[in-house]
């Protein structure tokens, strides 16, 4: 073996170990059923293999005007202009304490090389009142999809360790909580500091079953020739951001420490109206969330950098929904996902890291769900959003661009059919914003097993819900 290479597999070695030394505390409170009950130690009858998922989609996309560079962008992944075919397999494995899990997808097209991937392969464990999972799946924290601000879909799922576990009441403050932790390792050459580390931890508390408050936390960190350097010391300096944003003059790496990093903090707080409440108004529930984020240095008690996001998400019990959400990363002090050290951005392999939008940028999705019986359903989407100068995801574009779309949802049988519609127009481009619009119309099928019957909040957007403590996941 090479020795840069052997080199390269030690640093990833040391900076799992040390990483969940100093961050494994966090995590350390009993997991929990999705019941509200203490994880059983009782394993299931009989351990099998399950099909989760098997679907396929065809897509076409028919440039509007220009070169239609406002496509879908999901998972490490665009679409380009013309036909586009995508194979998802997913399997799940459960024994005693174990479960493992297998996603894989191939996509062919036109204009692009037959390409597949695993977006999905982990292994999970419970043991001692800890959830542990190691290997590559999607780690997601905000309520709602257009909310992600420190981690998100947009990028291909990462490699990582991860920690969780729950308590369904906090000794000294009651309520329940929940806490996370793990290290991803950042398998990207291509950037100022290759093979980077990001450290990420969360913290929730649910003093009533309805309002959960929660702390978020994110550290790029390490990478080639760095993370070696690093010592107990330096992750301990690490984590309680000692000495964040002082070192260097010029941007670059050559002129920062290997202590140095890339950190971004939020707070989130989810509130759900009560059951009683929302019979009255004939509603079947309602929730609306706040997130207040910022990076890098203080300014006071407040950040330099801050973005927000905020939603509401309104179910009638007549069978229909509607939910609005908005995000901000625009603000004149700093720059989000920008940083002097880590110049390639807050991202991995071309994709950001956190909010799709990137820096600089304000914007909002409105979202309609409704059932027609019989488990079909119709689902609609409007999307508006406008960049500034210093758009690290787009580079130097002022701009903006609406997307919309409409999907048609139909059970037969054992497998389930998806028509879409949608379309996406943008204009800007240049630094005058001047480039005239353009954007790009696309029909998509797809058909998938089993016929699950259609989730509401999946397909508004938004997540699990994470009030009442509802357990942790895989």
């Amino acid at each position: 073996m090479p020795r840069a290479a052997e080199r390269a597999r030690g640093e990833r070695a040391v900076a799992f170990a040390c990483g969940l030394l100093v961050s494994g505390a966090i995590a350390a409170v009993p997991a929990r059923a999705s019941d509200g009950t203490i994880e059983s130690a009782s394993p299931p009858a009989r351990p099998s293999w399950t099909l989760t998922t098997l679907d396929l989609s065809l897509t076409h996309s028919r440039p509007l005007a220009g070169d239609a560079w406002v496509e879908e962008e999901a998972r490490g992944r665009r679409m380009s202009p013309g036909t586009q075919g995508d194979l998802g397999a997913g399997l799940a494995y459960a024994r005693g304490r174990w479960q493992a899990g297998l996603l894989w997808r191939g996509r062919w097209g036109e204009d692009l090389e037959a390409q597949g991937r695993f977006d999905e392969a982990f292994v999970l464990l419970r043991l001692a009142g800890i959830s542990a999972r190691l290997g590559r799946a999607p780690i997601l924290w905000a309520p709602a999809r257009y909310a992600d601000l420190l981690v998100s879909a947009h990028a291909r799922p990462l490699d990582h360790l991860r920690l969780t576990g729950a308590a369904r009441r906090l000794p000294g403050i009651g309520g329940g909580g929940e806490a996370e932790t793990f290290v991803a390792y950042l398998d990207d050459a291509h950037r100022a500091i290759p093979h980077p580390l990001l450290w990420g931890m969360r913290a929730r508390w649910s003093p009533i079953p309805e309002l959960s408050l929660e702390a978020q936390r994110t550290i790029l960190m390490g990478g080639a020739g760095r993370t070696r350097k690093l010592t107990a010391g330096d992750l301990w300096d690490i984590f309680i951001a000692r000495g964040e944003g002082t070192s260097g003059a010029a941007p670059g790496p050559e002129h920062f420490s290997a202590r140095e990093t890339d950190q971004k903090f939020a707070w989130q707080g989810v509130v759900r109206m009560p059951q009683r409440t929302a019979r009255a108004l004939r509603l079947r529930e309602a929730e609306g969330f706040y997130i207040y984020a910022g990076e890098d240095r203080f300014a006071g008690l407040l950040p330099m950098a801050p973005a927000r996001a905020w939603g509401l998400r309104v179910h009638p019990a007549a069978g229909w929904a509607l939910s609005f959400v908005r995000a901000s990363t625009a603000c004149r002090e700093n720059i989000w996902y920008r940083h002097k050290a880590y110049t390639s951005g807050y991202t991995y392999r071309g994709f950001g890291l956190g909010h799709p939008m990137g820096s600089d940028a304000k914007g909002w999705e409105l979202g309609f769900f409704a059932r027609l019986g019989g488990g079909d359903f119709l689902a609609a989407r409007l999307a508006r959003e406008t960049r500034g100068h210093y758009n690290v995801a787009r580079g130097i574009v002022p701009g903006g661009h609406w997307r919309w779309s409409a999907s048609l949802s139909s059970a037969t049988g054992r497998a389930r059919v998806t028509a879409e519609v949608g379309a996406a127009t943008a204009w800007g481009g240049d630094l005058d914003g001047s480039r005239p619009a353009e954007g790009i119309a696309r029909v998509s099928v797809s058909l998938v097993r089993p016929a699950a019957r259609p989730a509401e909040r999946e397909s508004l957007g938004w997540s699990r819900p994470v009030t009442g403590l509802a357990g942790p996941v895989p």
